[in-house]
């Protein structure tokens, strides 16, 4: 367990962190500060069925986006990048979860946040780590919650 003034934990799907807050864990980590409790970087998010991943954790993982025998996670957006000082210092991905092989697949309600650092802002361009979240959409969206702002 890592100290508690240094470990602060990553938002569960309910709050509201800002991207740019997300992207400085991110950076923190990567340059070897502790991952909070509600982090794992033992489990590829990509290699399993997403009912089976833990509820509100999130995954720091470095890898192949290899298709789980069950299921493959597709984009469903361009990336959206994060400014911070007029500098772009990361992007983030939403991708969705299908059941079975792309020509007999079945949407599901799985989505991944998947967040990661340009080049720009990390000096280490070999460590292609990326910070994701796991969570199962709401079955009903309203309009209001579908208004998303990509630039801070």
């Amino acid at each position: 367990m890592c100290p508690p003034s240094s470990c602060i934990p990553l938002p569960a799907e309910n709050e509201n962190w800002t991207n740019e807050a997300i992207f400085t864990s991110l950076f923190n980590f990567k340059r070897g500060k502790p991952l909070p409790e509600n982090a794992t970087s033992d489990v590829n998010p990509f290699q399993y069925k997403p009912s089976d991943l833990p509820a509100d954790l999130w995954y720091l993982w470095s890898g192949v986006k290899k298709d789980a025998e069950f299921g493959f996670w597709q984009e469903t957006e361009a990336p959206c990048e994060t400014f911070s000082n007029s500098t772009i210092i990361g992007s983030r991905t939403t991708l969705q979860f299908y059941e079975g092989r792309a020509s007999h697949s079945r949407k599901t309600g799985w989505m991944m946040q998947e967040y990661t650092i340009t080049e720009k802002c990390d000096n280490d361009t070999k460590d292609f780590r990326a910070l994701c979240r796991v969570y199962l959409a709401p079955k009903t969206v309203s309009v209001s919650q579908l208004v998303v702002s990509c630039v801070l």
